[in-house]
């Protein structure tokens, strides 16, 4: 640990000189170039995210017919199987069932 301390203390000591200026420039560029290709990434994401959003913003238009008709097809596929007893038993059996291991774990 005291040689660690030792060489903190050195390093705060020593006098840094600017000795290569071509060095020095590109140390400068390498940062600019960095900042630039993060820019170039953030620009990239943004309009990424705004291509993805254009099909959502169709169907959030269209929600309610969306809706309608998936609504619909399940009405019309389930409610006659579920005339049976034995069958709509079960059906309230899983939703009770998945409706009690939600809130358990909450």
């Amino acid at each position: 640990m005291q040689e660690f301390d030792h060489i903190i203390k050195r390093e705060r000591e020593r006098h840094y000189t600017m000795r290569n200026e071509a060095l020095f420039a590109f140390f400068l560029q390498a940062k600019i170039s960095a900042e630039q290709a993060r820019q170039r990434l953030w620009r990239r994401l943004a309009v990424t995210v705004l291509v993805l959003l254009l099909p959502a913003t169709y169907l959030l238009t269209n929600f309610n017919t969306l809706l309608e008709l998936y609504l619909g097809a399940v009405i019309r596929s389930v409610v006659p199987s579920l005339i049976n007893g034995t069958l709509l038993s079960l059906v309230l059996a899983l939703i009770l069932a998945w409706l009690g291991l939600i809130f358990s774990r909450r």
